[in-house]
């Protein structure tokens, strides 16, 4: 974005770093002069909440599930891919995510009990659930019926985004199937499920 309070130097070519604080600027000096009559690309507006319409049946409300669980799916997969070219650390006590070669020295880890470490981060590697950590649901069988507490050993879970397209009309992906314990039998009351035990 052109901002004229906020100039920038903006390079065509790459830097080509030479050690940790070394770096060779970019010679631009036989790249053509850039046109600044050239077309900008246009910004995403942001929809109006009055534009907005609702899907108007049922076989609508699927379609956009399993387009959203795609689209989830290759958000991840592309989240994935590019960790593995940009390494990414996370600190092992705090959710803290560091994208770059080595974790950063400032002490500022709010884990408990930081204060033996100077507030020091333990950073390691991460994995895909630490940059994008999926927040786990139970899976609910009938949306019509309540959860029962003394049953929770029976549901299963799944993350948010799935559980929300699952009961949309999306079909199960095979992933998730096992989390969401759809094989096992769930008691219809706690007597039951005492039984079972």
């Amino acid at each position: 974005v052109d901002l004229p309070e906020y100039p920038t130097k903006k390079r065509r070519k790459p830097v080509i770093h030479i050690g940790r604080k070394e770096f060779i600027d970019a010679d631009e000096s036989e790249l053509p002069d850039p046109n600044p009559d050239a077309p900008k690309p246009e910004i995403l507006a942001e929809i109006l909440d009055s534009e907005i319409v609702p899907p108007s049946g049922k076989e609508d409300t699927a379609f956009l599930a399993v387009k959203m669980l795609e689209m989830w799916e290759e958000m991840r997969e592309g989240a994935k891919r590019l960790m593995k070219m940009y390494p990414v650390r996370v600190c092992g006590y705090c959710p803290e995510v560091h994208v770059g070669p080595t974790g950063h020295k400032a002490q500022n880890c709010g884990a408990h009990k930081h204060q033996q470490r100077n507030g020091q981060h333990g950073w390691q590697a991460a994995v895909l659930d630490d940059l994008i950590p999926p927040k786990f649901v139970w899976h609910v069988p009938d949306v019509n019926k309540p959860l029962e507490r003394e049953l929770r050993n029976f549901y299963g879970q799944a993350p948010a985004v799935v559980e929300l397209c699952i009961q949309a009309g999306a079909a199960v992906p095979e992933k998730y199937e096992p989390t969401m314990r759809l094989d096992v039998g769930i008691p219809t009351d706690v007597r039951e499920a005492e039984m079972v035990v």
